[in-house]
């Protein structure tokens, strides 16, 4: 089998944290970022397959498996379901709104809170994920099995961890972005009136 040799970079590491770095370099954190989008990747593309099989969109599969698993015969808040999904009660609800018209869910009044309403899936519904069950358990063991258990919990643990981590790690990346625009065009402005 054969060995790539990887020199040293001649750009600063991406990361500054000493925990992220291996002997001062950031080569097995860029790898580990290169297998998480790989990961990423592969997940989106499986559950779109999923998805098409059922002749839905990824996000409307998400939506229909969440109510599944939350909802049960009850049903489930939107705001549950986006808060699980981690996406906005507006688009959630866009979608029950498409899976409602093909009566895949129902809406029902929540005596819990009026304001609000429960969605849980319809018969045809809960057929559909039954039949699907059996092919999802095959590629999700398939995919999970090269874990011990302890190996699974600690996943699972960092997966929520770091999903939290990412939300605040985007909108970090929004402000400095948006911060180092506004700097820049505040020395080009100052720049053009030197020049005048």
């Amino acid at each position: 089998m054969r060995h790539t040799v990887i020199g040293k970079s001649k750009l600063p590491p991406t990361v500054s944290n000493p925990r992220l770095l291996h002997e001062r370099s950031d080569q097995r954190f860029r790898q580990m970022m290169y297998d998480v989008t790989l990961i990423a990747e592969k997940v989106q593309r499986i559950r779109g397959h999923l998805a098409s099989y059922l002749d839905m969109t990824p996000p409307q599969y998400n939506i229909m498996m969440a109510v599944s698993h939350l909802g049960a015969v009850d049903g489930v808040e939107v705001g549950v379901i986006a808060r699980h999904l981690h996406v906005s009660p507006a688009f959630v609800t866009m979608e029950v709104k498409k899976l409602t018209r093909r009566k895949l869910v129902e809406k029902l009044p929540n005596p819990a809170d009026q304001r609000s309403i429960l969605v849980r899936l319809t018969a045809q519904a809960e057929q559909m994920v039954s039949g699907l069950t059996p092919l999802i358990q095959e590629v999700n063991d398939h995919f999970f099995g090269i874990m011990s258990k302890e190996e699974f919990q600690v996943l699972a643990q960092l997966g929520r961890r770091l999903a939290i981590s990412a939300v605040e790690s985007e909108q970090l990346t929004t402000e400095l972005l948006e911060n180092r625009i506004r700097r820049a065009n505040r020395a080009k402005a100052a720049g053009s009136r030197q020049k005048d």
